[in-house]
């Protein structure tokens, strides 16, 4: 998959694109993809049918999906609205981000709040990222715990990519 940086998968374009695919269906959650066009390389929102048997709580994407939009491919999309359910994305999405190599971001209709995992980023909590270098202690500090996404072997994963220059990997696929 190709990489982009953070701020140009949450652009302000995109944010709102997402958001307003969101209200469309604003007590079922939606789902789509952000791709990178084959001309311009510019980022664009693809919104795709939630075939999830209850859209009401969760949501799975069309068949094929990653496959049909390959190299592309820059994050899968959904949403959340009921109010009993936070602003973050699930320890499923954070799995099935690793899994596939494809950044996931939850945008709350409800909340007006957003979450973004890169599994090929450095930090994984992007969004509430220090501006800070990984080799530097402070860029580790202050980093929720949450198994799966920001534990103490995902402590150590931009340590040997960024310090050590090794090509470790959390899930190998």
């Amino acid at each position: 998959m190709a990489t982009n940086p953070v701020s140009n998968l949450l652009s302000v374009e995109i944010k709102q694109k997402i958001a307003e695919h969101a209200r469309l269906n604003p007590e079922r959650e939606i789902c789509g993809v952000v791709v990178m066009d084959e001309i311009d390389d510019s980022v664009q929102v693809i919104p795709l049918p939630n075939t999830h048997p209850t859209p009401e709580t969760d949501f799975r994407l069309p068949a094929n999906t990653i496959p049909k939009y390959g190299d592309r491919l820059q994050a899968i999309y959904h949403s959340h609205w009921e109010e009993s359910s936070p602003a973050l994305l699930t320890p499923a999405d954070v799995i099935n981000a690793r899994a596939t190599g494809v950044a996931s971001i939850v945008y709350h209709t409800t909340f007006d709040q957003w979450d973004l995992f890169d599994p090929n980023g450095l930090h994984p909590w992007p969004l509430k990222q220090k501006h800070l270098a990984p080799k530097q202690l402070k860029f580790y500090l202050g980093w929720p715990w949450e198994w799966g996404r920001s534990d103490c072997l995902t402590y150590f994963e931009p340590t040997t990519r960024e310090c050590w220059a090794l090509p470790f990997k959390i899930f190998n696929g």
